[in-house]
């Protein structure tokens, strides 16, 4: 692996990490509610999933933005 190539996919790791963060934060989040309302509180368990539902939302997100950059700046060079 040449080294251009090697720092072009690190910039391309480095793409949108806080949301990829906050994604997963999200994700665990919900999941740790759903858990926690399984004794019987349904309002914690509507909060679980909706912080599900906007966790791989912003997962989804990061993916398209990802592969939007990665299409208008593809790596030409050696591998």
């Amino acid at each position: 692996m040449t080294p251009e190539f090697a720092a072009y996919q690190a910039q391309l790791k480095r793409m949108a990490w806080p949301l990829r963060a906050a994604g997963l934060a999200l994700i665990l989040l919900g999941a740790s509610l759903l858990v926690a309302s399984k004794g019987g509180d349904l309002s914690l368990g509507y909060v679980g999933f909706a912080m599900l539902g906007l966790g791989w939302g912003l997962w989804g997100y990061v993916l398209f933005v990802r592969h939007r950059w990665a299409k208008a700046n593809p790596y030409l060079g050696e591998r």
